[in-house]
């Protein structure tokens, strides 16, 4: 593969990563809006509608979705919803969410760190990554942290931090 077709490629990989990690943030918005309706409800008494948000119907490419934006009628846009009474008692604050099983900064020397002057192939690197995690990671934290390497490893070979060689499968990585 000529080295355009590499940068092309790589380049396309860290959109895909960049993709993945936009989605999961609204995956992640969503659900923290709809805890906090739930939150509404019980705080209000029932009183709220309480009708299950529906989205639009989503469109799919190559297996990842993608929402389309939710319309809502007039109606819907005129009634505006009545203010709730202060209740005696005070709703307690959200907890921020743990941090304990989610992705570290994988910036600065992150991925020089995993390397030695032995040659490793990615899915090495990948796996020392994991081990350095200190939790079992989900699929979704694999596919994350696959992304963010593809993308650091090219980069730093680009700037001459670390080297490469061989192509394909069959391509190194290394201090040098």
């Amino acid at each position: 593969m000529s080295s355009n077709l590499e940068s092309a490629k790589a380049a396309i990989e860290a959109e895909i990563a960049h993709a993945k990690q936009g989605l999961s943030h609204f995956n992640a918005r969503i659900e923290a809006l709809e805890k906090t309706i739930a939150h509404l409800v019980t705080v209000d008494g029932g009183v709220l509608d309480t009708k299950p948000f529906t989205a639009a119907p989503v469109a799919k490419s190559k297996g990842q979705a993608v929402a389309k934006p939710v319309t809502s009628t007039k109606a819907e846009k005129a009634a505006k919803p009545a203010k709730a009474e202060k209740s005696a008692t005070k709703a307690k604050p959200a907890k921020p969410a743990k941090r304990g099983n989610q992705l570290p900064f994988t910036g600065g020397d992150y991925w020089v760190d995993l390397l030695d002057v032995e040659p490793k192939s990615a899915s090495e690197i990948l796996d020392a990554a994991i081990g350095k995690l200190g939790f079992k990671p989900t699929k979704e934290h694999k596919q994350k942290l696959a992304g963010r390497m593809s993308f650091a490893l090219n980069d730093l070979v680009k700037v001459g931090k670390i080297k490469d060689s061989g192509a394909g499968r069959a391509r190194r990585f290394f201090k040098g």
